[in-house]
């Protein structure tokens, strides 16, 4: 299965023809879900690939979840329902945490070729290029500024300009780096 990014932008765009619901369930809503796939597979595709199909048309990185847990409930019609949880790899990166896969139900799965994994899941990764860097630092609003300054005056400490340190959640779906960890990326591909 080779990721091929289909231009669908323009389809969605407003000024197109379509109503944006019936876009949405020609393209994404036409295939199995979760459940389906995982019960036709042996061992209920425990260690398969799995993907969504708006993932191969949006991102040009592979995005998919590796199954690692399934509980399928036997009492449902078509055995239909249940809990999956698997690995993430969103983008070309992996996520070393298992999670439960919310989105089992939606009819816009596909199955991953065992002989199409390796080439499916092939992606170099430079984190460099992919990454957005985020500041470390930032402008405090102009009251609270006011304040700060106001009483670091009474207490007699410098008034040189106060910053609010910004944090950001790293993960494979944040895609965002601070300029530290960079310099730590830069040092480890220098030693590799």
């Amino acid at each position: 299965m080779s990721r091929k990014i289909a231009n669908i932008h323009h389809l969605v765009s407003n000024f197109s023809p379509f109503p944006r619901k019936e876009i949405f369930e020609k393209f994404f809503f036409t295939g199995k879900n979760l459940f389906n796939i995982c019960t036709s597979c042996p061992r209920l595709g425990v260690g398969r690939m799995v993907t969504r199909k708006r993932w191969n048309l949006l991102y040009p990185e592979p995005s998919y979840y590796t199954i690692t847990r399934v509980r399928i409930d036997c009492s449902r019609p078509n055995l239909d329902g249940g809990r999956i949880w698997g690995v993430l790899t969103w983008r070309g990166y992996k996520d070393d945490k298992e999670v439960y896969l919310g989105a089992a139900s939606k009819k816009e799965w596909i199955l991953v070729r065992k002989s199409d994994e390796a080439e499916f899941s092939h992606y170099d990764p430079d984190p460099l290029r992919d990454f957005k860097v985020a500041p470390t630092h930032g402008e405090l609003p102009p009251l609270l500024k006011a304040m700060v300054l106001q009483q670091q005056g009474k207490l007699g400490l410098s008034t040189e300009e106060p910053k609010l340190k910004l944090t950001v959640k790293k993960g494979p779906k944040a895609r965002v780096l601070q300029e530290s960890d960079i310099e730590q990326l830069k040092q480890s591909s220098q030693v590799a």
